[in-house]
């Protein structure tokens, strides 16, 4: 615990304390004061330019300016999940354009999530330094030999006009290859506490007494939230994460009162308290929801340019389409088109695709790498692995490849291969990593897979076949020809 306490002490040097003018200087006249939070939350890497070209992160900062114009004891929070699943930035820069945009952000406050260890070691580790804000990670220890790589903390104080507020975070386990709640650690060097409870209970006992408002951001999810309020007590607000639920108006356990504001920048929570100054205690909180709907707030410049200076370096042409659909798709004809893209751009003889790893549907018109990645959006379990739903290659006898065929679930996987299966034949199947590495739980049984390697991402896949289909004048989804188009 020793050496804990010391960098709890060390925070405001390590990891960049509030400047004095951050907030208004105390007022010895007042006998009230409020303090807002707007909270974000998995955000995951949707910062791409809307069709306005406009940010919907740059608007999330713009809403936060335009609350501070008004409440100056106001503080900007995000409960984790930064990365994954968004834009194809991210997949792009390998996290790092995720990290960069986030600085911008310039957040008071924020907790790593799960989903913040998705790229390489260097990535997440960088990601927890931040010297203009709070990073919290309390039931997470750094055991690698430069201690200085890490800059999450357990605990950190922030003091707001007349009051002190006490923060600490706290970060859900791993997951792996099958979406599943995993042991693994989040990274090399990390040791995760997973008794939350025990680690909450810990830092009120050391914290309540030195502040007047004591805020957990929580990156557990909702379910966890609640226990820990009625657990925990001395906790006067949670700011929520991970599961992606909206609390419109948040909820009440005990003293202790919930947030969450849902997910991918949709939203966010304005929570508004009241503190007697005299009394030391809570009086009033309330929570609204923000939409993040194009217009309602000029976007914040600072964040807009950066990420304009992230589409620059990675995709300039991002918004321009690379193909073109013919008719409406649902998630089965994605999911047809994602096989003939694996056969092609693999060169495998079958793919099977699961359709619930289609995201989107497709209607007529051009798509571009973005909406590409957006239907087959990538989530990296466990973390430094490729997505869950990328591609793996695997010798399969033609006897299984036939079984494979005749015996899939037609409900939820879609299957493409040669009409004729010539069963002592060696094929090569493309199919996706979460049916690859647990081919007894999701296969008919029997079927072995031999020379199992990775076959990247399905966007990418995709791209390279809609980049062909395009040469060849042809639409995506069918063989009509593309008006006007010289192959």
């Amino acid at each position: 615990m020793l050496l804990a306490s010391l960098s709890l002490l060390l925070w405001p040097a390590a990891a960049g304390a509030a400047p004095a003018e951050r907030f208004p200087p105390c007022d010895p006249e007042a006998r009230t004061q409020r303090i807002v939070f707007v909270h974000v939350s998995d955000t995951h890497a949707n910062y791409a330019p809307g069709p306005d070209g406009i940010s919907r992160m740059a608007r999330l900062r713009g809403y936060f300016e335009a609350v501070r114009s008004s409440e100056p004891y106001a503080l900007f929070t995000d409960g984790g999940d930064s990365h994954d699943k968004g834009s194809v930035l991210e997949q792009l820069s390998k996290g790092w354009s995720t990290d960069r945009v986030m600085r911008s952000m310039r957040y008071d406050v924020r907790t790593m999530g799960n989903h913040d260890f998705a790229w390489n070691p260097e990535e997440s580790l960088a990601f927890s330094r931040d010297t203009q804000t709070l990073v919290l990670a309390s039931n997470l220890r750094y055991t690698g030999k430069d201690r200085e790589l890490w800059g999450a903390k357990d605990y950190g104080e922030l003091q707001v006009g007349c009051v002190a507020v006490g923060f600490f975070g706290l970060v859900e386990r791993s997951w792996n290859d099958q979406d599943e709640p995993s042991e693994a650690p989040h990274h090399p060097d990390l040791r995760s506490r997973l008794d939350y409870a025990a680690v909450a209970r810990e830092i009120v006992a050391r914290h309540r007494k030195d502040v007047g408002v004591l805020v957990m951001v929580s990156h557990l999810g909702l379910e966890w939230d609640e226990q820990l309020a009625a657990e925990v007590p001395g906790i006067d607000l949670v700011l929520g994460a991970h599961t992606h639920d909206i609390l419109w108006k948040g909820k009440q356990v005990g003293k202790t009162l919930l947030v969450q504001a849902g997910h991918w920048a949709r939203l966010a929570a304005r929570v508004s308290v009241d503190y007697d100054l005299a009394a030391s205690s809570v009086t009033q909180a309330s929570v609204s929801l923000f939409r993040n709907d194009p217009g309602k707030v000029p976007p914040d410049p600072a964040v807009q340019k950066a990420v304009e200076a992230e589409l620059s370096r990675y995709a300039p042409d991002m918004g321009k389409d690379i193909a073109f659909i013919r008719e409406p798709r649902d998630r089965s004809g994605i999911a047809s088109i994602a096989c003939s893209a694996g056969r092609h751009s693999l060169k495998a003889d079958a793919a099977l695709v699961d359709l619930k790893t289609v995201w989107a549907v497709w209607t007529p018109g051009g798509i571009g790498v973005e909406g590409l990645n957006e239907t087959f959006r990538v989530e990296r379990q466990p973390p430094g692995s490729p997505g869950f739903s990328s591609f793996v290659l695997a010798e399969v006898s033609g006897k299984d490849l036939a079984l494979l065929r005749d015996r899939r679930d037609a409900g939820r996987f879609v299957f493409a291969g040669p009409g004729v299966i010539e069963p002592a034949r060696t094929y090569l199947l493309a199919l996706q990593r979460r049916q690859a590495s647990a081919p007894g739980r999701w296969l008919p049984a029997g079927v072995a897979l031999k020379g199992l390697r990775p076959g990247g991402e399905v966007w990418e896949a995709l791209e390279r076949y809609a980049s062909h289909r395009t040469r060849a004048c042809l639409h995506l989804d069918t063989d009509d020809r593309l008006e006007g188009c010289v192959p």
